[in-house]
C-alpha cells in the first residue's frame, strides 16, 4: 500500500504499469485466427479487423462508425489526415457496404438511397483495386484485396439486380432503353453489351444472381474467381429460334424431317461496373458509369486501366436452372407413350450462343430419357478450362418412341440444318470437328451417323413384313434418306456408352413387350411415314394408325432378335472416325464376355476396332459415373492433343 501510494503521489505511471500490465496475451484457435483475418461486414455483420483498426487509428471511438452513424463516419474518414490511399479506400469501401446493407434491410428493396450506396461501395472498391500506388498484381496474396474484390462483386450484383427489379426492361427494346432505366440520381449509365443473349435477345426476362441458386442433382458448382457479378440472364423461352421442314438439302440428306434448334435460354453472364477516369480524383468525382456485360465462356480476363484482370464466371448456374425448369423427364415419358405435351420431333439445344471457333460435342440420350441424362457429364466438361476453350456442347432432345431409322434421319437433318444456318460454307472449326457422344440407344444412333448404309437396310425393309413395302406398291425414292446414307460430314470422333449395338435380350422379354404395346407413335410422325412410303398420302390422321399398325417402335428394334438391329450391326463405321466404347458391368467378378449392366450385355456393347475400350463396374446409367466422366475427359483431351500435333497437321 505504501509503494502504491508513493507511485500515485509521484505520478509514476511506468512504476504502476509494473504492477498492472496493460497488454495481455492468449493463444487463438485456428478458427479464431481465420475469423479475425477474413471476417468482414458481408460475412459476419461486423466491420473487418483492418477497418476497425483504421477507425481507431484515425481517432474515432468504437461507437463512431456503427450502422446508424455511418454517414458521419464516412465523411470523417474521407477527410482524415495522415492515411495512405489503400488504407483509406478499403475502409471506405466497407463503410459504404455497411451503409448499403443497412439501407437495403430497413427500406424497400428498390430504394434509391440503397442503390446509390451500392454504387459508392463499388466505386471505392474499384478505386482501391486500380487507383492506388500498388497494382493488383503486387497484392495478389493479400487477404485485404480479396475482401475488397468480394465487396465490389457483391455491390455490382446488388446494384444491377436492384435496378432490374425496379424497372420493367422488357417493354420496348435495345440498350438505349436499358440505359434510361438505369438512370439513378446524378449517375449517367452506359451499357457495354459484349455478351450475346439467347435467341438474339437484348433484354433478359429475369436476372438472377448465381450465388443465390442452390442445386440438387449436380455433383459440383463450377466457377472462376475474378472481377464481376455472376448472374443468369433468363430470356423469353420461345421454344425454337429456327423451325423448318429440313428437305432442302441435296443427295441422300433429303427427307421430310421436322427439325428445330434453340439456344439454352439461361446463359451465364458476368457484369462489371467500370468508371471512366484517369486519376483517383476523377474517379471519386465522376458520375459516369459503364455496365459491362460479358460472357464468361468467351472471355476469361479484362484489360482495365493497364491491368490484366481475371473475369469472374459461373459455368453451372445457368445450366442447372435450365434443367430445373425444362420439365424434360415428364415430357419424355409423355412423348414415349404418345401423350399430349410430349416431345414429337428432335430439338437441338445449344448450351451457349454459337461460336464458330469452338468444335461441337453432340450428346444423344437413350430410350425414355432426355438431356438430363448428361447433367454431370456436361457440367464437368464446362468445368474443365481446356475443354471449355475447345468445345461447345449441343444437346439433342428427341422422341424415343419412333423407329431408330427415323430418329437417326431426323437428328441428322436437325444437325445439318443448324450447321448450314450458322456456317453455310462449312469452313469453321465448329463444322469440321464434331464429336458424337451417345448413351444406350443414343449410342446406336450415333453409330448410324458415322456408318455407311448401301443395301443392308434396304434388304431389311424389303424383308420385314412390319414395314409393309408390299402394301405401298412401289419403292419411293424418299425412303433412301432412311435406309441409304454416308457418314455425317464433319464428325471427327465418336464415343459410345453402354450402347446395345447388337440389341439386348431384355427388350424381348415379356415385361418389355408389354411396355412396347403401350408405346404410341405421334400421329404427325405417322403421317410423315405414310407420305414417305408413297401410300395413303392423303389419309386422315385418324386413319394413319390403321395403315401402319405394325410399324416397329424403338423398343421393338432394341431386341437382339429384331431384324433391324441385326442389319444395323453389320454396317461399317468410317475408317476416318476414331471411336471409343465405355461399357458397364454390374459385378467385377465373372467372365467379361458374360457380363452385362442390367440391360445391355458386354458382347452387344463391345466393338472391334475401337480406339479404346473402358469397362466400369456400374449399372446401365454409367455415363453419370465419375470414372466414365473421367474417361470422356481423357478422350477429349487426347483428341485436342492429336489435333494440334505436327503429325495431325
Amino acid at each position: 500500500m505504501i509503494v502504491a501510494a508513493l507511485a500515485w503521489l509521484l505520478g509514476g505511471c511506468a512504476a504502476l504499469a509494473e504492477f498492472q500490465p496493460s497488454v495481455a496475451v492468449h493463444e487463438m484457435t485456428p478458427s479464431e485466427y481465420v475469423a479475425l483475418r477474413r471476417g468482414d461486414f458481408l460475412g459476419t455483420g461486423q466491420l473487418s479487423a483492418l477497418t476497425a483498426q483504421t477507425i481507431r487509428a484515425a481517432g474515432f471511438g468504437d461507437q463512431a462508425c456503427m450502422p446508424t452513424t455511418s454517414p458521419a463516419c464516412i465523411e470523417a474518414m474521407t477527410k482524415a489526415e495522415g492515411m495512405d490511399a489503400e488504407t483509406r479506400l478499403s475502409a471506405l469501401a466497407e463503410l459504404w457496404l455497411q451503409r448499403a446493407v443497412t439501407l437495403s434491410t430497413v427500406r424497400a428493396p428498390d430504394d434509391t438511397a440503397a442503390a446509390l450506396a451500392w454504387i459508392e461501395t463499388a466505386r471505392h472498391a474499384y478505386a482501391y483495386l486500380f487507383f492506388t500506388p500498388r497494382p493488383p498484381g503486387e497484392r495478389a496474396f493479400e487477404e485485404r484485396q480479396t475482401q475488397v474484390r468480394d465487396w465490389y462483386n457483391y455491390a455490382v450484383q446488388q446494384t444491377v439486380t436492384q435496378l432490374f427489379r425496379a424497372h420493367d426492361w422488357r417493354q420496348g427494346g435495345g440498350a438505349g432503353q436499358i440505359e434510361a432505366a438505369l438512370r439513378l440520381g446524378s449517375w449517367t449509365p452506359r451499357v457495354d453489351l459484349q455478351a450475346r443473349l439467347a435467341g438474339e435477345a437484348t433484354v433478359p426476362r429475369e436476372l438472377l444472381p448465381a450465388s443465390t441458386l442452390a442445386f440438387q442433382g449436380l455433383r459440383g458448382i463450377y466457377r472462376r474467381d475474378g472481377l464481376g457479378a455472376e448472374l443468369v440472364a433468363v430470356t423469353d423461352t420461345a421454344p425454337n429460334a429456327l423451325r423448318q421442314w429440313a428437305g432442302a438439302s441435296s443427295g441422300n440428306e433429303r427427307g421430310p424431317t421436322f427439325a428445330a434448334w434453340s439456344e439454352m435460354p439461361t446463359p451465364n453472364v458476368t457484369i462489371v461496373l467500370r468508371f471512366e477516369a484517369r486519376t483517383l480524383q476523377e474517379l471519386l468525382s465522376t458520375n459516369e458509369l459503364i455496365f459491362g456485360v460479358h460472357d464468361p465462356l468467351m472471355q476469361d480476363h479484362l484489360l482495365l486501366h493497364g491491368q490484366r484482370v481475371p473475369l469472374a464466371g459461373n459455368f453451372t448456374a445457368g445450366y442447372g436452372l435450365w434443367l430445373a425448369r425444362a420439365d424434360f423427364s415428364r415430357r419424355s415419358l409423355r412423348g414415349l407413350f404418345g401423350r399430349e405435351q410430349g416431345i414429337d420431333h428432335p430439338q437441338l439445344y445449344l448450351m451457349q450462343p454459337f461460336d464458330p471457333q469452338r468444335r461441337v460435342i453432340v450428346m444423344l440420350h437413350g430410350l425414355a430419357s432426355s438431356p438430363e441424362a448428361w447433367v454431370n457429364v456436361a457440367n464437368e466438361i464446362l468445368a474443365d478450362e481446356a475443354l471449355r476453350r475447345e468445345f461447345q456442347i449441343w444437346q439433342v432432345y428427341y422422341p424415343t418412341n419412333i423407329p431408330m431409322p427415323a430418329s437417326h434421319m431426323a437428328i441428322r437433318q436437325a444437325l445439318l440444318a443448324a450447321l448450314r444456318h450458322f456456317d453455310p460454307g462449312a469452313e469453321m472449326p465448329a463444322s469440321r470437328g464434331l464429336v458424337l457422344i451417345g448413351h444406350s440407344m443414343g449410342g446406336v444412333i450415333a453409330r448410324l451417323m458415322v456408318s455407311t448404309a448401301d443395301q443392308q437396310l434396304w434388304q431389311w425393309a424389303e424383308s420385314d413384313p412390319r414395314i409393309g413395302l408390299d402394301r405401298s406398291g412401289r419403292h419411293p425414292s424418299r425412303l433412301d434418306a432412311f435406309l441409304r446414307f454416308q457418314p455425317l460430314p464433319g464428325v471427327e470422333r465418336a464415343i459410345f456408352i453402354a450402347a446395345p449395338h447388337r440389341g439386348t435380350a431384355v427388350a424381348g422379354l415379356e415385361p418389355a413387350r408389354w411396355v412396347s404395346g403401350l408405346i404410341r407413335l405421334p400421329l404427325m410422325r405417322l403421317q410423315s411415314f405414310a407420305n414417305t412410303l408413297g401410300a395413303h398420302a392423303d389419309a386422315e390422321l385418324n386413319g394413319v394408325e390403321q395403315f401402319l399398325p405394325d410399324v416397329p417402335n424403338s423398343l421393338d428394334q432394341l431386341d437382339e432378335n429384331d431384324p433391324f438391329i441385326k442389319a444395323a450391326s453389320t454396317l461399317s463405321i468410317s475408317d476416318r472416325v476414331p471411336y471409343h466404347t465405355i461399357i458397364a458391368r454390374r459385378h467385377a467378378e465373372g467372365a467379361l464376355m458374360d457380363s452385362d449392366d442390367g440391360l445391355v450385355p458386354y458382347r452387344s456393347a463391345h466393338l472391334e476396332g475401337a480406339t479404346s475400350e473402358r469397362v466400369i463396374v456400374s449399372g446401365h446409367s454409367v455415363q453419370e459415373d465419375a470414372a466414365a466422366i473421367t474417361e470422356i475427359r481423357r478422350i477429349l483431351k487426347e483428341d485436342i492433343a492429336n489435333a494440334r500435333s505436327p503429325v495431325a497437321d
